[in-house]
């Protein structure tokens, strides 16, 4: 029998075409990430580095998106205090100056099933 469980709300994060991977995680791993953590109403951030499926998928010309963020919130609200503090609005400003032309973000609402 499949179970549906915790409903989770979650900022998504698409990175494309990072040319120095190794100076974005510094960054993001050593200073953004223990930022965001800090941040009232934030349960959890899970990064995800991304590779094509397969070789058609590499030689698209779509943007390479190579790392996935997910930075999850306790409730929708949590989300919009949170976004909306001086702490998110400097963290969100931030990342934007960093690396506001190579990133994409989204709104989920993840339901999680399990069996």
């Amino acid at each position: 029998m499949i179970e549906r469980g915790v409903i989770l709300y979650k900022l998504i994060v698409l990175y494309k075409d990072i040319i120095d991977l190794e100076s974005f995680e510094q960054f993001y791993y050593d200073h953004h990430v223990p930022r965001i953590l800090k941040l009232n109403g934030i349960v959890k951030v899970e990064v995800t580095y991304l590779f094509p499926a397969d070789e058609q998928q590499q030689s698209q010309t779509e943007p390479n998106y190579s790392l996935k963020s997910e930075i999850y919130f306790e409730s929708p609200e949590a989300f919009e205090i949170t976004v909306n503090s001086p702490e998110g609005v400097e963290l969100i400003e931030e990342m934007l100056e960093y690396a506001g032309d190579k990133m994409i973000a989204y709104l989920g609402k993840e339901i999680v099933f399990t069996k």
